[in-house]
């Protein structure tokens, strides 16, 4: 407290009445770090040297698995490049069903009508795993629901960036959430289930694709009321810009409060220290040699 105007140290010390010096560091050090990593991600996703090494699955979806704060607080990590059965089992324990009195059937996979089998590579719940430490917990919660409120799935399709979505990659999309609709496995689960395509850019065919009258901009397909269904599916293409700006529009009461904006080269050195095997070698530095 040296050094502050005595103002200061009087608000200081009435805060100090209500928490502790640690929770207002902690706190603000959250802040810091999410800003930190937001830099350092845009970086990666858009700086020349590094957005074309990017690598989509052991790279890409590693750093975002370790921070889904990114989508909101809400979310908590459920799946991470599983497949569709395994999104199924999660979900039902997520919702407090038993999955083990032999009344489900989890032998058969979750198909596509052609057969095929998909690979989630990233589902988040609103609810939070029981017993499990998971990301975003710190200043994180869990979307207040009322008995009849639905838990919120997000699915997410990442792709590097320098894949644009494409028709193509709805058309993946699509193909994971019809899968789960025509799946009777599904079937009477109360849930909201939002499908992401995700990545730099749309390309202007799938644009139009999301650009659909009476729907939200971005909006691909919205699930219609069926009589006797209690689950209902959303598809959306999204950039990073998009999600970027939304995480940072967050922080920014922080952010304005805490006075920091942390630069790219300090969001890559944050990555370095924490995340270094997760990002291109072209922007890991040097380590420092421990005496």
């Amino acid at each position: 407290m040296i050094g502050l105007p005595k103002e200061k140290r009087d608000q200081l010390a009435t805060l100090l009445e209500k928490t502790t010096l640690t929770a207002i560091i902690n706190a603000s050090k959250l802040v810091a770090d999410r800003l930190e990593f937001i830099q350092g991600l845009k970086s990666m996703l858009y700086d020349s040297p590094y957005r074309d090494k990017l690598l989509e699955r052991k790279q890409l979806q590693r750093l975002v698995a370790e921070n889904t704060w990114l989508f909101g607080d809400e979310y908590f990590l459920m799946n991470d490049d599983e497949d569709l059965l395994n999104v199924l089992k999660k979900h039902l324990l997520h919702g407090g069903y038993v999955v083990d009195d032999g009344l489900i059937d989890f032998m058969g996979d979750v198909t596509f009508e052609d057969g095929g089998k998909g690979i989630v590579d990233l589902a988040l719940s609103s609810e939070p795993p029981p017993d499990q430490n998971v990301p975003g917990t710190v200043l994180g919660k869990t979307v207040p629901r009322s008995p009849v409120d639905h838990m919120h799935n997000l699915v997410i399709e990442l792709k590097r960036p320098s894949q644009k979505i494409t028709p193509a990659v709805l058309q993946e999309v699509r193909d994971y959430a019809y899968a789960i609709a025509r799946d009777e496995r599904f079937h009477n689960v109360p849930a909201r289930w939002t499908f992401w395509a995700l990545s730099n850019q749309i390309s202007d065919q799938a644009q139009e694709e999301a650009t659909v009258k009476n729907l939200p901009p971005g909006v691909v397909y919205q699930s219609g009321v069926v009589a006797g269904r209690n689950y209902e599916i959303t598809i959306i293409a999204k950039t990073w810009a998009q999600v970027l700006d939304q995480a940072t529009q967050r922080l920014n009461f922080f952010r304005t409060h805490v006075g920091y904006s942390p630069s790219f080269s300090q969001g890559r050195d944050y990555l370095n220290a924490l995340y270094r095997k997760f990002i291109p070698k072209e922007a890991q530095t040097p380590q420092s040699e421990e005496n």
